[in-house]
């Protein structure tokens, strides 16, 4: 499948999505579907019931009329949703679960693995967003912060802060700009 976002990140494709961006569900999808299929498969015996489960998933992000509040990246969120909804399956159905084996076993560690190592990359990145948020003119910051952090779209921030929306669409712009170089500087 040719992505047609496939530079942009969790966070931006969630945006995307909330502006109803089908494009941007279906790159996500592409990103982990198999993980969460994975996921589901170890906790529900039959195949068919756990792609049912990724794709209520991904039904489910589409429907969200609000906007997504992540404490973590979007993998652990989407994991973490996927697992509790196989595990309530079980619940009602009382299936016992698959047995565990070696490669569950090992699959579960480089899980736990890559976890704590995106962890540690979402702090040093939060540290450089942190540092980065301290170099943009005060309204722009503002700005910048309600748009990408707090999910407002551009008219709520506009009529928040009495200002035109191509006044915040243009100072978005001009911190993801600025974002782009710190970036490309620290690289």
């Amino acid at each position: 499948m040719s992505s047609t976002y496939p530079n942009r990140t969790d966070q931006e494709l969630l945006h995307c999505l909330q502006q109803g961006d089908s494009a941007a569900l279906a790159e996500l999808m592409e990103r982990y579907k198999g993980l969460l299929f994975t996921v589901a498969r170890h906790i529900v015996p039959v195949e068919a019931e756990a792609e049912e489960l990724v794709a209520d998933f991904f039904i489910g992000l589409w429907e969200r009329e609000e906007a997504l509040v992540l404490h973590g990246t979007f993998k652990l969120y989407a994991t973490i949703s996927v697992k509790n909804a196989a595990l309530n399956v079980l619940k009602k159905r009382r299936l016992p679960t698959a047995p565990f084996t070696a490669e569950d076993t090992e699959i579960r560690h480089l899980e736990a693995h890559d976890l704590a190592d995106d962890a540690l990359r979402m702090r040093e990145l939060k540290e450089e967003i942190d540092t980065f948020m301290g170099t943009l003119p005060r309204q722009r910051k503002l700005i910048f912060d309600l748009s990408r952090f707090q999910g407002m779209r551009h008219e709520e921030i506009a009529t928040l802060l009495h200002l035109h929306p191509k006044t915040v669409a243009n100072q978005v712009a001009l911190a993801v700009q600025e974002l782009a170089k710190h970036f490309q500087l620290k690289g």
